[in-house]
């Protein structure tokens, strides 16, 4: 769904609150001794340069796409919340826009991002109100030594791993009972014995 789409379903919400969040503005970034001379401006963006600023739109936009579904148990979250919150993000787009408007700046058209291929519930994890779970996204052949000698692989930055060969390294974790499971794309369980969930 495009920036312009979501943003129209989130109007109708009734957490959209633009008002709110121009406060919002004002409290964190004009000082205590200033807070009530409406001739200051809040201006956290202002040293920051346009073509900054249009890079930093498309990237809050682009998270918006990624990270914006319809009904989620996240819904509910204010922005104080932080980033796992849709309202974060949506107020983080409101103050960028703000600087766009007192700069005169005109918007680049948005970017389109694919829509995000949906998940199995098992991995929402606390999105979808779970315990905190950790994932390790692999190729089967790792995933499966994983299982079968419980050895973890981790890729190395290669100029760090110069003496390494295949760039990858290759951690003991003890025994198959610490293996939370090898699961497939659908969220089924394919191997592993131990704990349901890993905090991180």
């Amino acid at each position: 769904m495009g920036i312009d789409a979501i943003i129209e379903r989130r109007r109708r919400q009734p957490q959209w609150d633009p008002d709110l969040w121009d406060f919002a503005e004002r409290v964190h970034f004009v000082s205590r001794d200033e807070l009530n001379d409406r001739t200051i401006v809040p201006r956290p963006l202002e040293h920051v340069s346009d073509k900054a600023l249009q890079a930093r739109l498309d990237a809050i936009d682009r998270n918006i796409q990624y990270l914006d579904v319809a009904d989620e148990p996240r819904d509910d979250w204010p922005p104080e919340k932080g980033w796992l919150s849709p309202w974060w993000w949506l107020r983080l787009r409101r103050w960028t826009l703000s600087e766009f408007a007192r700069r005169s700046l005109a918007l680049q058209p948005a970017i389109e991002v694919a829509p995000p291929v949906p998940l199995h519930l098992d991995f929402l994890g606390i999105y979808a109100g779970k315990p905190p779970r950790m994932f390790r996204l692999s190729r089967l052949p790792y995933l499966m030594r994983f299982l079968d000698q419980r050895e973890l692989r981790f890729v190395l930055d290669p100029g760090c791993a110069a003496a390494i060969a295949e760039g990858a390294y290759f951690m003991n974790i003890g025994s198959i009972a610490d293996i939370a499971g090898v699961y497939d794309g659908d969220g089924r369980r394919i191997a592993g014995t131990g704990p349901q969930s890993w905090l991180a």
